[in-house]
């Protein structure tokens, strides 16, 4: 896996609310939690590092000192601490962990996007497994701020938008965090690392994979075909999905009001179980591998482009005015 941390170019990016109320003349249009196609917006600044900084530093400190948020954050580690015991012995139990993180979005614009960053800082913090130094994220829409935000907290931005076809290895243990992101980019990172001995070192902190599959089946999308080439490698793991701390998922459901929940809404810790995993027939690995010979040829099976039905987050619809900006002071 690549790790250089080089700045990419610069992306367009979603407005946020108050902006929107400043050029009433662009209005995006009402869409469903799948989209058929994503209409771009004009280019805005982002907030100054320093603004985005007091908001950042403000969150992390509500999310320690709120018990309700504190409880969501424990739970949400032991869930991670049951995954990495569910997939390793004593042999193989992990010293360090490497963290990707793929899809956040723009903290310096999206407040949903803040407070997942600020919930992966803390897990950084308070799990001694996980380095920054050994950190990576990406999304197309981070600019300078963000970058800077997530540079100034000892983490790095990986430097090219393969979308989702990220070569792991399978000598590093890894926490995958995939905010809300369509399915197409986990089947991405599945089908680079279609692997029982890469996959059995991920844990993933994603959309539950029966809920994305439901979800697009019950968007309507006729083309049955496309659906099950987009979720082709998520299927065929399915039978061997562990969720571990089921019992603290239902803090963040649609019920709770709390909109740190709610950013996490439908998200599951969830790995691979090796046993399960042994017990597959032989013919599901045999899907040619990937090759870093072949790394600038390799083909995903997925392209996630604007006209993409399955680019949009798969998100409940009470999770969306969250996702893409809370924020509604002046």
């Amino acid at each position: 896996m690549c790790l250089d941390d080089k700045d990419s170019e610069e992306w367009l990016r979603v407005c946020s609310r108050k902006t929107k109320r400043k050029h009433k003349a662009t209005r995006p249009a009402e869409r469903a939690a799948i989209q058929k196609h994503i209409f771009t917006l004009d280019y805005i600044d982002d907030d100054s590092l320093e603004t985005v900084l007091g908001r950042f530093n403000g969150i992390r400190s509500s999310l320690l000192l709120s018990k309700p948020d504190r409880t969501f954050l424990e739970g949400l580690l032991k869930s991670i601490n049951q995954a990495f015991t569910m997939i390793s012995n004593k042999q193989t139990e992990p010293s360090g962990i490497d963290v990707v993180c793929l899809g956040l979005g723009n903290p310096a614009v999206h407040h949903a996007s803040l407070r997942q960053l600020v919930v992966l800082d803390l897990l950084l913090q308070l799990d001694p497994r996980m380095e920054r130094s050994r950190t990576h994220l990406y999304d197309p829409v981070f600019k300078s701020v963000a970058r800077a935000l997530i540079r100034k907290l000892g983490m790095h931005i990986l430097p090219n938008n393969k979308e989702g076809c990220y070569k792991l290895s399978p000598d590093r243990f890894y926490f995958v965090m995939l905010p809300h992101c369509a399915p197409a980019l986990l089947n991405n990172l599945l089908f680079t690392n279609w692997s029982p001995s890469i996959l059995s070192h991920v844990v993933l902190f994603s959309n539950g994979w029966k809920e994305a599959r439901q979800e697009l089946i019950a968007s309507g999308a006729s083309d049955s075909l496309r659906i099950a080439e987009e979720l082709a490698y998520i299927t065929a793991l399915e039978s061997v999905v562990q969720i571990p701390g089921k019992e603290y998922y239902l803090l963040w459901s649609s019920k709770n009001k709390l909109r740190e929940y709610r950013d996490f809404e439908g998200m599951r810790v969830q790995c691979f179980s090796p046993v399960e995993m042994d017990r597959l027939p032989e013919n599901v690995w045999n899907i040619p591998p990937y090759s870093e010979k072949t790394d600038k040829e390799i083909s995903c099976p997925s392209t996630l482009t604007q006209s993409s039905r399955f680019f949009p987050d798969i998100i409940d619809a009470n999770v969306v005015p969250n996702f893409i900006d809370s924020n509604t002071d002046d």
